[in-house]
């Protein structure tokens, strides 16, 4: 994602070789960025904890319609995120490969 002209310029400057220092960079915002996806992700994702406590709450009915829109809520912006980074990442994508070819 982080791969521009001066990087691609820089690559062939250096006859292929990698440069680990002109890199870090990239790789430290990557880092951060698959982090905080990796976590949103998983938060959305997992939800066993409140269906353990939806399945052991015997006493009131107000707390299971709680947990259960919460979990429905969760299963749905988990899918709506995931089919709105899959959109991105087609389109990213694409546009990458159509001009990684002319270099």
């Amino acid at each position: 994602m982080f791969y521009s002209d001066d990087t691609m310029h820089k690559i062939y400057e250096d006859k292929g070789n990698f440069d680990f220092t002109y890199q870090l960079p990239q790789m430290f915002y990557s880092f951060i960025i698959s982090t905080i996806l990796q976590t949103l992700l998983k938060f959305l994702g997992l939800f066993e904890q409140n269906i353990i406590t939806y399945k052991n709450n015997n006493k009131t009915d107000k707390l299971k319609r709680k947990l259960l829109f919460i979990i429905k809520f969760k299963i749905i912006i988990f899918f709506i995120i995931t089919y709105v980074l899959l959109a991105f990442f087609l389109v990213y994508l694409g546009c990458f490969c159509a001009v990684y070819k002319n270099t």
